[in-house]
């Protein structure tokens, strides 16, 4: 085998150890961010300096994970992923860990980089979603193991990433950029949340606890119903409230698909079935958060012009 058929390789298993069917998870709510501030302009340099230390700090928190997963035994009895790359054998645990802290390294740095620019008060920010990351599965922390992951989640990848992309183009923080994020939030917990229905047995069997174990299979899916059907919910009462324009009402589109993956939830069991639940669930939150940029844009526009 050639050194560059090596390089391929081993390019290609670094691209899947970012977990790249959830990364979307970290665009979406740059996009929906950004699209809020339109009417105030569009500092291009910023949006991707945001996009790109979301993306890393993503990446590096799943490959993080996997490191520490492994390490704690939680994935030694679990079937076999496309995405595990430490498992099939064609990465070490440690190289996995080095990878992860210099993708969250990558993103520390997009982060002072824009700091440079608007000052000190997202410095914070940044701090705590690089740390939040890191102590999802680390230990001591292992918030993801303490029933803490579906908030952390929410946190982070909802109301952090939403207000500081809208932060980066207007240098103000806004109710509005928070409240617009929680139905970006809620999706992208049900993300994780499926993640843990999926994983119920394995990990009750390693002591990870988890708000799907904690509450029960059925309960599990009453939550999922709370968080894609709420958060069209919440959506409509933000646009009948008057804090969204009315174009965003766009993301209801998705609301059939957001149906048909809830009733998927409750009917399915196995493991490959409930992959399928959760890669959907990511396709949704990508779909409503597109949708919901889109109908920003335009009502940026029409405020415009």
């Amino acid at each position: 085998m050639t050194s560059a058929s090596i390089q391929g390789i081993s390019l290609r298993t670094w691209y899947r150890a970012t977990r790249p069917r959830t990364l979307s998870a970290s665009v979406a709510p740059v996009l929906v961010g950004t699209a809020l501030t339109l009417t105030d302009g569009f500092r291009p340099d910023r949006f991707l300096l945001a996009l790109l230390g979301a993306l890393a700090i993503q990446a590096g928190t799943n490959m993080l994970n996997e490191h520490f997963d492994h390490v704690q035994g939680l994935d030694l009895s679990r079937p076999r992923r496309a995405d595990m790359v430490v498992q099939s054998g064609e990465l070490a645990h440690g190289a996995l860990f080095r990878g992860g802290v210099a993708a969250m390294a990558l993103g520390a740095l997009c982060g002072l980089a824009l700091v440079a620019q608007t000052g000190p008060a997202l410095l914070v920010v940044g701090v705590l979603s690089v740390l939040a990351g890191y102590a999802y599965t680390a230990r001591p922390f292992a918030l993801g193991y303490r029933a803490l992951g579906e908030v952390t989640v929410f946190i982070f990848m909802g109301p952090v990433i939403v207000m500081g992309a809208a932060f980066v183009q207007t240098e103000h923080w806004t109710w509005d950029a928070f409240l617009i994020s929680l139905p970006v939030g809620m999706i992208v917990t049900a993300i994780l949340h499926v993640n843990n229905v999926r994983d119920m047995a394995d990990d009750r069997a390693h002591g990870k606890r988890t708000l799907a174990n904690l509450l029960g299979r059925r309960a599990a899916g009453y939550e999922y119903l709370l968080l894609v059907p709420g958060a069209y919910a919440v959506l409509t009462i933000l646009v009948l409230a008057g804090v969204v324009p009315v174009p965003a009402l766009l993301a209801l589109v998705t609301l059939p698909i957001a149906l048909r993956l809830a009733r998927q939830l409750s009917a399915t069991e196995g493991v490959y079935n409930l992959d399928r639940v959760m890669v959907g669930t990511a396709k949704l939150h990508l779909r409503f958060s597109l949708l919901l940029a889109v109908g920003l844009l335009a009502w940026a526009l029409w405020e415009r012009f």
